[in-house]
């Protein structure tokens, strides 16, 4: 078994990459599906989230010149050497290995309809105050007209196990069809936006790195941004498929977004995080929602939000923070983007509850005779932000959790009749090694419908009916 990345290359070149690509789609198209609907966990023991890593060794070191076509055997023996790495031969130790596990692996099981409304409710909205940007500037259409496409190209995979033609595209059969996401021209651009030959790929990575082989997994991937491989003139790949709508993911434009516009998008992309906190608290029952509080001279600002219960205060700061590459690729990096986020906005949230406590001007309608507690909202998962070993703790004074702008958007959305009496039991009794104050609640009360996500569902309007006898005609 390989004991590093490059041992693993050797091992995919062995396969046909023609092979190797076109097995990972079909796999990759069924397990989406099964794991999407939890139709079958069975799935998860092929490591799907391995495709992605599989692929581009074969795109970058792969060929089809004298090599034996994979079969599915070899792809799960493949991918399940990935997953079980030796971490001591990779960037890292046994945490920077989990962490890089967690988010590859929970990622893929998220609700793909909340995934897309969120991108929409932070980059697509408009929001009083905050610059408004054209994603025409960056795709070539706007970025409801973007994730419509993306849409319809995901499901177009899934249909056809991951490997298809655009050809039955071009006839009449699809031209009503097409013409509501925006037109066959429109469709046919983002596929071409989306695509690149396995030559191309392979130029991609020399180009960046100098050397013909990928040394480490730390490595940038290249389907992350171009997640079709190119196999003819009209047929394409998906060797990941979760990757195709995971283009229009936060995380993935705001890296376009700071590309096309720079810092000032990352300013105005913290009052929007802030934004959507603020909505999604708002439908906490039986709660008073309080706005920053500016106070003091020379001028102080609290934290983003303070709500306040009849049982205890809650006290929210909003980051607009996501794990980069180093934070994904080694502990120093991870440990750096929680000193410079998480730790600074725990020291908010206690300099907050110290103020408020001694009642100055502003302050007048945030109780003092209820315990105060904290939230921390990331724009993004931070797994190990806050966890409860020495490495990874942030301490404060006023008990906090970290959570995603996702995770929020879930629990308030609960069927809590008294969310300020769970919040207020949870922190007098949880236990550091527990799932945490989010999923503790996911599991314990009924999922309710969040009215801002189906609000963004309904702008975007991008869940068109496919035609039944048609969708796999290659």
């Amino acid at each position: 078994m390989p004991n590093n990345y490059r041992e693993l290359a050797v091992a995919i070149r062995r396969l046909s990459r023609t092979s190797v690509l076109v097995g990972l789609a079909r796999d990759s198209a069924e397990t989406y599906s099964d794991m999407q609907w939890h139709a079958s966990l069975d799935r998860l023991r092929q490591f799907p989230w391995a495709n992605a890593h599989v692929a581009r060794l074969a795109l970058v070191n792969g060929t089809d010149f004298q090599r034996k076509p994979a079969s599915r055997a070899d792809l799960i023996r493949l991918k399940e050497q990935y997953h079980f790495l030796d971490p001591k031969s990779e960037p890292g130790d046994l945490w920077s290995l989990m962490n890089r596990m967690l988010h590859e692996q929970i990622p893929m099981q998220h609700p793909l309809l909340n995934e897309l409304a969120r991108a929409w409710r932070l980059l697509g909205q408009e929001v009083n105050g905050c610059t408004v940007y054209d994603w025409a500037e960056v795709f070539g259409v706007s970025l409801g007209e973007r994730i419509k496409a993306l849409f319809f190209i995901h499901v177009w995979a899934i249909q056809n196990r991951g490997v298809f033609s655009i050809a039955p595209l071009e006839g009449e059969y699809y031209t009503e069809l097409l013409g509501r996401l925006g037109g066959r021209d429109l469709i046919f651009s983002v596929i071409a936006d989306l695509a690149r030959t396995p030559d191309e790929f392979r130029a991609l990575h020399e180009k960046r790195s100098g050397t013909r082989t990928v040394q480490s997994l730390a490595e940038f991937n290249d389907l992350h941004r171009f997640p079709l491989v190119r196999l003819g003139d009209r047929n394409f790949a998906t060797p990941s498929v979760h990757l195709v709508l995971a283009s229009v993911s936060t995380y993935n434009l705001y890296y376009r977004g700071m590309d096309a516009w720079g810092q000032q998008f990352a300013d105005s992309l913290g009052f929007r995080v802030e934004n959507i906190a603020g909505e999604d608290l708002s439908l906490l029952e039986d709660s008073r929602l309080i706005r920053e509080i500016t106070y003091g001279k020379p001028e102080k600002k609290s934290v983003d939000w303070i709500v306040v219960f009849p049982e205890c205060v809650l006290l929210v700061e909003c980051k607009s923070a996501r794990m980069g590459l180093e934070a994904l690729a080694n502990v120093q990096g991870e440990q750096k983007l929680i000193d410079r986020y998480l730790r600074k906005a725990a020291d908010q949230i206690d300099e907050t509850a110290r103020v408020a406590s001694m009642g100055p001007v502003g302050f007048d309608a945030v109780p003092t005779d209820r315990p105060f507690y904290g939230l921390i909202v990331a724009a993004e998962q931070i797994y190990l932000g806050g966890v409860a070993v020495d490495r990874w703790w942030i301490d404060s004074t006023v008990p906090h959790e970290v959570v995603s702008l996702g995770e929020l958007e879930e629990f308030c959305a609960l069927e809590m009749t008294n969310p300020g009496t769970y919040i207020d039991n949870y922190f007098r009794t949880r236990n550091p090694l527990a799932s945490g104050l989010v999923r503790e609640a996911l599991a314990t009360f009924e999922r309710g419908e969040n009215p801002f996500v189906n609000q963004a569902l309904r702008e975007v309007d991008f869940t068109v009916e496919f035609p039944r006898d048609g969708m796999v005609k290659q």
